[in-house]
């Protein structure tokens, strides 16, 4: 039974997020080739893909069977309409109100507002159309840059996994962080409102 909701396209000020097609796909994949990219994203443990249509054949099966969303990243207005990353949100728990999620930018566009206009879309589908009290996220130790911006919209740390994931001959920090429905709005109504005033001059 599949899981993943197939939703609309989201239009932002700067960023259009889309559901997954076959040119995304080819930029999925080629992410995975990148090294960098395992730094970068936590949820899977993807060490050796034998070739793209492998690789295809597994995302595909992982879009319906464990996603709630996958969408993919672009700039609002590119002509050449190349993806720059994807957000994605897991493990939706009913009973316990909670859902995780996952994002991934390629680095020259990591520092910029993008990051933070596609996760406020997304949280805000989320908290208006289902029934989730928290949204919660895992994050490298180091990787500060992400940690900020996450807080900057409402999320708090947990915790701190110590030496949790294993890479390239060392074990990594993992920060355990979550969203609270009510903190999400109190920290990002600034956000929401200049996304409704872009959407009221279009």
């Amino acid at each position: 039974m599949s899981n993943n909701v197939y939703a609309s396209t989201f239009n932002g000020k700067h960023v259009v997020l889309q559901p997954t097609d076959m040119h995304s796909l080819k930029h999925l994949y080629s992410w995975y080739l990148n090294l960098e990219f395992e730094l970068a994203h936590l949820m899977h443990d993807v060490h050796m893909i034998p070739n793209e249509l492998t690789f295809k054949d597994e995302f595909l099966g992982a879009l319906k069977n464990t996603y709630h969303l996958f969408l993919f990243i672009y700039l609002k207005g590119e002509s050449n309409r190349d993806p720059i990353g994807y957000v994605s949100t897991y493990k939706f728990s009913k009973a316990d109100g909670y859902i995780h999620f996952s994002m991934f930018l390629i680095p020259e566009y990591r520092k910029m507002y993008y990051s933070i206009e596609a996760g406020i879309m997304v949280f805000n589908y989320l908290f208006m159309h289902y029934s989730i009290r928290k949204v919660c996220s895992t994050v490298f130790g180091y990787n500060e840059i992400c940690a900020n911006l996450l807080i900057s919209i409402g999320f708090a740390k947990d915790g701190e996994l110590r030496k949790h994931k294993y890479y390239n001959g060392k074990y990594h920090n993992v920060l355990v962080m979550s969203l609270f429905k009510e903190d999400f709005y109190k920290s990002s109504q600034k956000y929401l409102d200049r996304l409704q005033k872009s959407h009221t001059h279009m």
